[in-house]
């Protein structure tokens, strides 16, 4: 398999995936250096939290290149990601983001649009769940 040209959708996907975690968590959390990114949403994104972000991008990686591309799997990886959508939409409603944006530009942008790229990426997981289960003739599950 050619690292460099993913070989189908669902690889394509899920090396987004990671690599979006593994690369913006050191990134926004200022290599784990950002408590303003602690304190607006302490119970998701700690430093343990943005740690376990990161975990899951290994996951994705190591999914896209010894395949388990089975309905489940990207099933359960899409309930993940609309964990963290909904974690999200509630500090987006309990938090100012232009205020934080004017605060912190890298924290601010961080909180305005995590919760949709994972919703992005929840959407490409369920594609994909129905895509596998379509492939799996009935009765062989």
């Amino acid at each position: 398999m050619n690292l460099l040209r993913p070989n189908d959708f669902a690889q394509r996907v899920l090396i987004a995936a990671g690599a979006v975690n593994l690369l913006a968590v050191p990134l926004f959390s200022r290599l784990f250096s950002n408590e303003r990114l602690n304190a607006v949403d302490p119970a998701t994104m700690s430093n343990f939290g943005l740690v376990m972000i990161m975990v899951w991008g290994l996951l994705f990686l190591a999914l896209a290149f010894n395949p388990s591309n089975g309905p489940l799997v990207f099933g359960a990886l899409a309930i993940e990601k609309l964990c963290y959508v909904v974690a999200w939409t509630k500090t987006a409603l309990a938090t100012d983001i232009g205020a934080l944006l004017r605060q912190d530009a890298l924290t601010g942008v961080f909180y305005a649009v995590y919760g949709i790229n994972d919703f992005a990426f929840a959407v490409l997981f369920l594609i994909l769940a129905w895509r596998a289960a379509r492939r799996i003739p009935p009765g062989t599950a």
